[in-house]
């Protein structure tokens, strides 16, 4: 079983394109990979007439390329796969359909279907299959290291104002003050009327 990065599934798209050439007796391709990253990538050549490939074919050569130089290195190879032109005109077909979690892919993937299309009906049907192959997703990589904690944000706009809340209870009566000292002394008051004389 065949495991790659879940990025195979851009090189997949140009070795369908070499399929289709290969019905017609197209010539050797290859595919280049992004920069800056390994990713997958692939090599294709014509071959000749074999006992497995009576009306000869290609030969597709796929793999990790490690020394990011953009071509599958011959030490980079990890799969070798043969597509055998059709007898009689009949083409060559390629379909993939999504391989779900299982015995073939661990988490899931891809799975590639070549055959002959001896009926001429442009569809791989189930008995024209000749061989399948599965290109797995990768398992998930562990967590990276927590980033470094960013600048703080500026402080943000005043808030408007808040609503007058309600008047609190009145609180408890205080106690009583300490005697007051003592006053000074008043005025004199002014002298009283003369009262009335006695009786003889």
């Amino acid at each position: 079983m065949l495991q790659y990065p879940t990025n195979f599934r851009m090189a997949l798209a140009m070795l369908m394109a070499v399929v289709l050439l290969s019905a017609c007796g197209g010539g050797g391709s290859a595919s280049t990979a992004s920069a800056g990253a390994p990713s997958p990538v692939f090599r294709s050549a014509a071959t000749a007439p074999t006992i497995a490939c009576p009306t000869g074919g290609i030969v597709v050569n796929s793999g990790i390329d490690t020394n990011l130089n953009g071509v599958l290195d011959s030490n980079e190879t990890t799969s070798t796969q043969n597509v055998c032109n059709g007898i009689n005109g009949a083409s060559t077909l390629l379909n993939t359909v999504a391989e779900p979690v299982g015995v073939h892919c661990a988490n899931s993937g891809m799975k590639i279907l070549v055959g002959v299309d001896i009926n001429n009906n442009q569809t791989l049907d189930s008995i024209e299959v000749q061989s399948i192959a599965y290109v797995c997703n990768g398992a998930t990589g562990s967590a990276g290291a927590t980033g470094a904690t960013g600048a703080q944000g500026a402080t943000g706009a005043t808030g408007a104002q808040g609503a007058t809340g309600a008047q609190g209870a009145t609180g408890a009566t205080g106690a009583q003050g300490a005697t007051g000292a003592q006053g000074a002394t008043g005025a004199q008051g002014a002298t009283g009327a003369t009262g009335a004389q006695g009786a003889t």
